[in-house]
């Protein structure tokens, strides 16, 4: 590299002191300069050698692309161009080393693949954890008000793809223990009702009769009158088995017998009868935290759509007052521009719309449908965006916890937002508008009538006043306008 621009200074060295600072000879005289160099001699550089065949040596102590001694040779007008040459390539050098730090991080994601196969990988896993959706679109709700989240696009996703994976998983899943320690399977068949202690009483329950409630009296022969209600709860085979030790003589084995199921159904009713109270508690106190759950929700909504209306009114009003001025008088100004917001108001609340019809119309603006489409957009986004936030810091409703889905709400509802206001703004500056071209009116007027007003009474040499005080006609009010004239006339 070095004899080649040697060479390139060298040819405009020779060159007449007159010619011009750049020809496309002289370029193409450079580039074919440097076509022809050999390897050795272009792997010269500011000391990140592209080659890659030497180590970049430290910023401080990089040599120059050429020497002091070579650019003070050069014509003068020729060593600015070199020197914005020079800084140009150490700039992108700059930039290549930044970039290269910056692909750095991204090299641990080469073993899943090209940028197509992490990207297929990424979009089966945004399926997990996402939220249900009806077929309107509306987000589905438990029964708690809460979104329902939902696995569905990871799996519907999944069997496409072919294979055992769904089964493997859902086999997996079955095992998996929860968080309490009991796996996912036995949980299951409990959210359903069953016992999964009792799996082989379901099993039997084909192959053994059930109780008919019809018995013989000669099947209560040996058995105490109060083991007759426990005898009656056996099922067949039980039965079978103690009329077998009562005809074998064995009365003390089947009573045993009968004592011992009717203890053991003793305890499970007591069980029961635990879990019951039990679950009606816990539903109890679910019922009531789901209501303060949701009472907190709601009130955190209401002020947040409050400050919502307080903020875009007050950037509609400074909006406004850039381009409008009502009046020099300060109480009138805040009166006029306070009527314009709650103008807006009212035009934004689908109830008190009916208070702004008039005045659009006089404006000539229609409603634009949009408006109810934008705050219902606001509402719904916000109300998730509240509910997520309050679920993840409740004990009872972490499980719900999404933080990507929760700001995505809040993005969706300040971009709803924004464009209510996009669309009010225009329909607002209109009417504020209105109103100064009003005041306008009202202050020619007014400027009209007291031009005709003598506003300092004529004092003759005597110093006597000349102007007499005017007379009120009767019947009229001396602060109106028609009296106003009359004294203008005079």
């Amino acid at each position: 590299m070095e004899e080649t621009i040697s060479g390139v200074i060298a040819d405009a060295s020779a060159a007449p002191e007159t010619s011009p600072v750049s020809t496309a000879s002289d370029t193409a005289g450079a580039q074919e300069a440097s076509a022809g160099a050999t390897p050795a001699t272009a792997t010269t550089d500011t000391g990140s050698q592209l080659s890659g065949d030497a180590p970049a040596a430290d910023a401080a102590q990089e040599p120059s692309l050429i020497s002091d001694e070579e650019l003070n040779a050069a014509p003068e007008q020729w060593r600015e161009k070199l020197n914005s040459v020079l800084g140009w390539g150490k700039g992108l050098e700059a930039d290549l080393k930044a970039r290269k730090a910056d692909l750095a991080q991204w090299e641990p994601l080469a073993n899943y693949g090209d940028a197509a196969a992490i990207q297929d990988r990424l979009s089966l896993l945004e399926g997990l954890g996402s939220y249900a959706v009806d077929e309107s679109g509306q987000p589905v709700r438990d029964a708690n008000g809460l979104p329902v989240l939902t696995t569905q696009p990871f799996l519907t996703q999944l069997a496409e793809q072919g294979g055992t994976l769904v089964d493997q998983l859902a086999y997996d899943l079955w095992y998996q223990n929860r968080p309490d320690g009991e796996p996912y399977g036995r949980w299951y068949l409990k959210q359903i009702g069953l016992d999964p202690d009792r799996l082989d009483d379901y099993k039997n329950i084909g192959a053994a009769p059930q109780v008919t409630g019809e018995f013989g009296e000669h099947e209560f022969v040996g058995i105490p009158d109060d083991l007759h209600d426990t005898y009656k709860k056996l099922n067949k085979p039980a039965r079978d088995y103690v009329q077998s030790l009562l005809d074998r003589g064995e009365d003390q084995s089947a009573l045993a017998y009968l004592n011992e199921y009717q203890e053991r159904q003793r305890r499970d009713d007591e069980v029961q009868a635990f879990r019951d109270e039990m679950k009606k508690r816990e539903e109890e106190q679910a019922r009531a935290e789901t209501e303060q759950f949701h009472a907190d929700v709601r009130n955190a909504y209401v002020q947040s759509v409050e400050q919502a209306n307080r903020d875009s009114l007050a950037a509609l009003q400074k909006q406004i007052s850039s381009q409008v001025t009502f009046s020099t008088d300060p109480t009138t100004n805040a009166v006029q521009s306070n009527a314009v917001a709650a103008f807006v108001a009212s035009l934004v609340n689908a109830n008190t719309r009916f208070a702004a019809l008039p005045i659009l119309e006089a404006l000539g603006a229609p409603v634009d449908p949009q408006i109810d489409q934008l705050v219902a957009a606001y509402g719904q986004a916000m109300e998730t965006y509240q509910t997520l936030k309050h679920a993840a810091t409740h004990p009872r409703f972490q499980s719900h916890r999404n933080d990507f889905q929760m700001n995505k709400a809040k993005t969706e509802a300040d971009q709803a937002q924004m464009r209510l206001l996009a669309k009010l703004a225009p329909v607002a500056l209109k009417f504020a508008k209105a109103i100064t071209g009003g005041n306008q009116e009202l202050r020619a007027a007014t400027s009209e009538q007291l031009a005709g007003i003598t506003s300092r009474p004529a004092v003759n040499g005597n110093g006597v006043n000349t102007h007499q005080r005017p007379q009120v006609p009767k019947g009229v009010d001396p602060f109106s306008v028609e009296f106003l004239n009359q004294i203008s006339r005079r």
